[in-house]
């Protein structure tokens, strides 16, 4: 018997910051992507075949008139899956990010003689999935464009992993039947901004055209570890991540978070505990119910509960293979502080917030992911941050998704706007966004922003070598002072009076200017923001969220936890 395992890994020029980085986590892992393949190549007795010209995609992209260079490189592995079944009597394709781990011969144990083997991603759809998840990667939009081309519901096919043999493969006739499907895509396209020539819905409609069946019994061929394989963050839904590995024959990095498996990274904790004296607190209002200022019941908490707070953050870290690390108030941090208020004076409240940036630029050089949690965030889960998210590849960093449409309507109407007599409290998210809108607009950018909450948020030496946080600083600051203080603003009394020196406006701005990529931290499970508007311990409670960050300092009601 004939056969072959074949894989494509090719470097086209991405614009978008998400595919370069994607690239980047391959690079990472290249050779040993590479050895693994052509190591279960051997086993197999199978000739292993490695494609990795672009030129050659390219030029099928221009035959085939293929909308984008991602698409064409998908596209081009069927291409090449029907190409190989010409001259092998069976074939196995392996996408790049698939990791062989088990000594099983694929060959021997499937019967690829009148199916093909791949997995389908039905269990991805819902009606709930169908009114959200718009982009044109979503299984949604894939399922909905194999409809409209083959006119049947079918199983929408994963094509990372393919196993056929040649009469089955050349009963699909893919090649034949690709320009029908670009052309009616392409008619499509006009009405449905989220179709595009996507490989996988394209051989889905192929596989009920040609009246080939799929075939999955064992999934352990193609196990998947994706953004929610670690916890469903919707429907809390755990897995063991260890037990996965374990069970897994083909394993499919979708997340490209390779160091779940290969386990070489270096990962820390780190919070931040700086009493500020009273003497030195910026009046910011007291909580609901309470009667004195957040900034001094704070200080109070904080030290009612700093050994469980310690604690509790200590025991997730070494539980999760971390190393843990508290900042406090040292040399270190009186030297910051120092530096920061000769650049530009401002409240203790901003040098302690811009100092826990400084930090993570400080621990990235050290660690390869980094996770910074306030000190009032209370830990409640035994999933890793890190085989969660792919700090390699963005920032994980909450933000509100839809601020930028309530906030521009939140102008007080009950108050005139030209009055000045109310003004936006400076740690709110409206006053955070309006300050951002004015250093953008001032920059000439699109000035609409997101407001991110830094009270936990994690990261990697490579993105904040994007972010360039304190990359002219000072000239950022004098910007902000300038907003501040301009006397003919464009900007309300009401906003301007708000702007200050936030550290989360400066990371919005940053994020924005020199495009980002940010994940946003789910706010039922990763980032529970428990607030001045949280009045029911139950009810916070009943969330189970997996990161607690008790803004209202009422750390009683955590008391089990902690």
């Amino acid at each position: 018997m004939n056969r072959v395992i074949y894989s494509i890994f090719v470097e086209p020029e991405f614009e978008g910051r998400k595919e370069q980085n994607n690239l980047s986590a391959f690079n990472d892992y290249k050779q040993r992507l590479l050895e693994c393949k052509q190591e279960y190549a051997k086993k197999c007795d199978a000739e292993w075949i490695f494609f990795d010209k672009i030129g050659y995609i390219q030029e099928f992209q221009q035959k085939f008139s293929i909308d984008t260079i991602y698409n064409a490189v998908n596209i081009y592995k069927i291409f090449m899956f029907e190409e190989l079944g010409k001259k092998y009597d069976e074939v196995l394709y392996l996408d790049f990010d698939v990791i062989p781990k088990t000594d099983r011969n694929f060959f021997e144990d499937i019967d690829l003689s009148k199916k093909i083997w791949c997995v389908d991603q039905n269990d991805f759809l819902s009606r709930r999935d169908m009114l959200r998840f718009k982009n044109t990667r979503s299984p949604v939009q894939k399922y909905e464009l194999s409809i409209r081309l083959c006119g049947k519901p079918n199983k929408i096919i994963n094509t990372a992993i393919m196993g056929g043999s040649s009469s089955v493969i050349k009963q699909i006739a893919f090649m034949d039947k690709l320009p029908e499907y670009i052309k009616k895509t392409n008619e499509l396209m006009e009405f449905e901004a989220y179709f595009t020539h996507n490989n996988e819905a394209f051989f889905s409609a192929a596989l009920i055209d040609s009246g080939v069946e799929p075939q999955c019994d064992d999934r352990t061929w193609h196990t998947r570890l994706d953004p929610m394989t670690a916890i469903n963050h919707v429907t809390r839904e755990k897995k063991d991540i260890n037990k996965l590995l374990s069970e897994s024959k083909f394993l499919h990095v979708i997340n490209k978070n390779f160091s779940t498996y290969y386990k070489d990274r270096k990962s820390a904790i780190y919070s931040l505990h700086i009493e500020i004296p009273e003497e030195l607190q910026e009046p910011a209002g007291a909580f609901d119910g309470d009667t004195i200022d957040k900034n001094e019941r704070a200080r109070i908490n904080f030290l009612k509960y700093f050994d469980r707070l310690e604690k509790n953050k200590k025991d997730y870290a070494k539980l999760i293979g971390a190393e843990y690390i508290l900042f406090e108030n040292d040399n270190r941090y009186n030297e910051f502080r120092e530096w920061l208020l000769h650049i530009c004076p401002m409240s203790e409240y901003n040098v302690v917030n811009f100092y826990k940036i400084w930090c993570m630029e400080e621990l990235t050089m050290k660690y390869d992911n980094v996770l910074y949690m306030d000190f009032d965030v209370v830990v409640n889960t035994d999933v890793s941050f890190f085989d969660a998210f792919t700090l390699q590849n963005y920032i994980a960093c909450a933000h509100d998704e839809h601020a930028r449409t309530w906030v521009e309507r939140d102008i007080k109407k009950e108050y005139d706007p030209y009055s000045g007599k109310y003004v936006y409290h400076y740690r709110s998210p409206t006053a955070k966004y309006w300050n951002c809108h004015a250093l953008l607009s001032y920059d000439g950018h699109q000035p609409q922003n997101d407001v991110y909450n830094t009270g936990i948020f994690g990261a990697s030496r490579r993105q904040m070598d994007q972010l360039e946080y304190f990359v002219d600083f000072k000239k950022t600051l004098e910007k902000m002072t300038e907003m501040k203080e301009e006397e003919f603003s464009m900007y309300l009394p009401m906003i301007q009076k708000s702007f200050g020196y936030d550290n989360e406006t400066v990371m919005s701005y940053k994020c924005q200017t020199n495009n980002v990529n940010v994940k946003n931290l789910d706010g039922k499970y990763w980032h529970n923001m428990v607030d001045n508007n949280a009045h029911s311990k139950k009810k916070v409670l009943n969330e189970a969220s997996g990161l607690y960050h008790v803004m209202n300092k009422k750390f009683e009601w955590f008391h089990d936890i902690i």
